[in-house]
């Protein structure tokens, strides 16, 4: 068990079993380059096209290999494992090896798609290890090869994992043994988390 979420799913296995009430939650983020800086913010010169966007909207473009960036914001509330899927206008004029770097709180992980197929279709990224917190997902377009431009529009997230609270018997943020030695010790008892 190497990673926070992969021990949170353990634990949360381990607590269902003794039927202590402990489930995975879902959340869903969809995050479009519309709902304005607190989600989405760029460097570098990017242009909105005239072209109609997710569900109607707007879409962003950008030569590829230029220094641009555009970077979407999800504030995870909790650690899990989340997969992460872009959709974009597809055309081919746009990059084959479209570069986007996910910030998971423990490192950066690097992934990459073709922009010129799968228009407006959720296209995964992978799945990744997040921690809580403010995790971010940037497009790089001067990583961006195999084309003239590169499509930052909407990105989801996925996530799932425990929330804090639930199994949470010592109130520490996280569900892991010593919330299985404290429920233990005190079997039939009433436990109020951070007792």
């Amino acid at each position: 068990i190497t990673t926070a979420a992969d021990r949170n799913a353990v634990m949360a296995r381990v607590l269902e079993f003794f039927d202590i009430g402990s489930t995975l939650v879902t959340v869903e983020e969809v995050l479009d380059n519309d709902d304005g800086p607190t989600v989405y913010t760029e460097t570098g010169a990017w242009t909105t096209s005239a072209n109609p966007g997710f569900e109607g909207g707007t879409y962003r473009f950008e030569g590829a290999g230029d220094q641009a960036t555009a970077t979407w914001t999800f504030d995870a509330p909790f650690a899990g494992q989340a997969n992460v899927a872009v959709q974009y206008l597809a055309d081919a004029n746009r990059t084959t090896n479209t570069v986007y770097q996910i910030d998971t709180g423990t490192g950066t992980e690097s992934a990459s798609i073709n922009q010129q197929i799968n228009s407006f279709t959720w296209v995964s990224l992978g799945t990744f290890d997040f921690e809580a917190g403010m995790r971010t997902i940037t497009l790089d377009a001067a990583a961006s090869t195999g084309g003239n431009f590169v499509i930052a529009d909407v990105v989801r997230v996925t996530l799932v994992g425990q929330a804090q609270g639930t199994g949470d018997y010592n109130g520490d943020g996280t569900v892991n043994t010593a919330d299985y030695t404290l429920w233990r010790n005190t079997l039939g008892q009433q436990v109020t988390p951070g007792s």
